[in-house]
């Protein structure tokens, strides 16, 4: 707006409204109200900075092109300090963004990452502890994919997978590696039914062996029971022997557990040490020379194997 003297006796508007000033003959930070519709032509611009909008409700016609560097350069809300959509243009020469691609009724809507790059990588988080859901409105019946068929694009879980509620579907001739989901946790390792004849004083008896399959264990846990018990003091213990290492002559897992007390009652032994059980190495059962077993009978023993990877 430029500035005009016709009668002498009129004021600036300067004077009437604070913090409009005059620059170049320019009016500047002068305040509008605009009652009706404001037409800018094709081919002209209208360039408006720091400008404020409130009570907005209308159409705009397209294309509708914002230009600028800043941390909120569009920001919708119910109030300005949390808005329920904000663009942040704030990153020096940033050239990214997405694009939101409208389609005919049932072909869906697309959002896609745009740039002046070949190849760009998109985030999608939540705040905080919060979660990130896809399809989980109750209406929603779709399937999530993921990749596609001529790229064979992958998927990387980098936390673990808790619920697989509906299975997963892998396709024909793809191979997927799982790096991160649970270890199956025990595995029971039990005794053929043992007596005194079977289980002697001052003898080592071999129970089980890991195989080559890659898999590590430690003793978790060590329980039995008996229908009659020792006629005298004798203990056992359980012990881990490494691969080529003869039962008797590896590392106790145990202390002395006593083959004496009421029939037909569990006992739970105490694990003193967990060393790592890999292929070929043995769990053995080692009687110690303290006392005979005689009387013994109907001993069973139950060890629980923790796997490890």
């Amino acid at each position: 707006m430029t500035r005009t003297t016709q009668n002498s006796s009129h004021k600036p508007i300067e004077k009437y409204v604070a913090g409009v000033g005059l620059q170049g003959g320019i009016y500047t930070n002068l305040p509008m109200v605009f009652n009706n519709n404001v037409t800018v032509n094709s081919g002209k611009t209208l360039n408006l900075t720091g400008v404020t909008v409130t009570g907005l409700s209308a159409d705009v016609t397209v294309p509708l092109n914002l230009a600028g560097k800043n941390a909120a350069a569009f920001s919708v809300g119910l109030t300005s300090a949390n808005p329920a959509l904000n663009v942040n243009t704030n990153t020096t020469l940033a050239v990214t963004g997405i694009s939101v691609n409208s389609n005919i009724a049932t072909s869906g809507v697309a959002i896609q990452e745009i740039s002046s790059g070949t190849n760009e990588s998109m985030t999608l988080d939540a705040k905080g502890t919060g979660t990130v859901g896809i399809n989980t409105v109750a209406t929603t019946s779709g399937a999530v994919t993921v990749g596609n068929s001529t790229s064979n694009a992958g998927l990387t879980v980098n936390g673990s997978v808790t619920t697989v509620a509906g299975g997963v579907k892998i396709p024909t001739g793809q191979t997927y590696q799982i790096n991160s989901l649970p270890i199956p946790s025990n595995e029971y390792v039990n005794s053929n039914v043992l007596a005194a004849a079977t289980f002697v004083q001052n003898t080592s008896y071999p129970l089980w062996t890991a195989p080559n399959d890659g898999a590590t264990w430690k003793v978790a846990n060590v329980s039995y029971r008996f229908t009659a018990q020792a006629g005298a003091a004798a203990t056992f213990s359980v012990e881990v022997a490494g691969a080529a290492t003869a039962p008797g002559s590896g590392t106790a897992q145990t202390g002395a557990l006593s083959l004496q007390g009421t029939a037909n009652t569990t006992i739970n032994g105490t694990v003193t040490t967990q060393t790592t059980i890999s292929a070929g190495s043995s769990l053995n059962l080692v009687v110690s020379n303290t006392a005979a077993t005689t009387s013994l009978a109907g001993l069973v023993i139950v060890i629980v194997l923790q796997r490890q990877t």
